[in-house]
């Protein structure tokens, strides 16, 4: 009787070690792959602001295309860095020619040395500000 006892007193013991050990092997998964999201994140919006930047590309665009003011976007990016969807959260001034315009050569982008798995999506928010 008391072997019995003892062999399902250690069975419990082993399946909870092993729960445990898979609970914090997921929790560890996860907490990584957040880390490398954020990297991702802030990676983009440093090329945002390159790119917005008196020699960037965005900001030479939006002089030829005399598209000013202040612009929250949503952008979903994927696979080989390219934008995937653009969503004008806002913009000052409401201007709806402007907002199609920039929103038109956003989708057209593709970030540098960005790794995303095919699958794999990152939505973010950044504001970009053109005043000239």
């Amino acid at each position: 009787m008391i072997a019995k006892t003892y062999k399902i007193y250690i069975a419990a013991e082993l399946f909870s070690v092993l729960i445990f050990f898979l609970c914090s092997t997921s929790v560890v998964g996860q907490s990584t792959a957040e880390a490398e999201k954020e990297k991702i994140i802030i990676n983009a919006r440093k090329q945002l602001v390159a790119m917005s930047s008196p020699s960037g590309e965005l900001f030479e665009y939006c002089v030829k295309n005399k598209v000013t003011g202040d612009f929250v976007v949503d952008l979903t990016i994927g696979y080989k860095a390219k934008v995937l969807t653009v969503f004008m959260v806002s913009s000052a001034p409401e201007n709806i020619q402007n907002q199609n315009s920039l929103k038109s050569k956003l989708s057209d982008l593709q970030f540098e040395d960005i790794k995303i798995s095919k699958n794999d999506r990152i939505k973010f928010r950044h504001t970009l500000t053109f005043n000239f």
